[in-house]
């Protein structure tokens, strides 16, 4: 969070867009590497640790990816494009939902 609110803007004056992009798909990567490779020693080696560095990828990713995505687009269609861009993360909710619902129903039909 004070990467992607602190950091990154001041960032973005100085670096194009896909260099942090980048940078962060990197960080957040290196973070992912952590967390597959860890043995079960400390909490701050096994989940702490990865999760602070994922999250600072994703900090660098997130403002410099909503601006390359939504840059270029006329003004009037900037709700859309962003509308469009969290779309994906949000269908997940949306499919198990509806996977619940299937389940309720044939776990006790005719009840809602």
């Amino acid at each position: 969070m004070v990467v992607g609110v602190h950091v990154v803007p001041r960032l973005m004056t100085r670096l194009p867009a896909r260099h942090l992009i980048l940078a962060g798909a990197l960080v957040a990567g290196a973070g992912f590497v952590w967390q597959a490779s860890v043995s079960l020693d400390t909490y701050l080696t096994t989940i702490a640790g990865p999760a602070i560095i994922i999250g600072i990828g994703g900090g660098l990713m997130s403002t410099p990816l909503a601006t390359a995505v939504t840059s270029g687009i006329n003004p009037s269609d900037a709700g859309a494009a962003s509308g469009l861009m969290r779309f994906p993360p949000n269908r997940r909710g949306i499919d198990n939902e509806e996977h619940d619902a299937r389940e309720a129903e044939e776990v006790r039909p005719g009840v809602s």
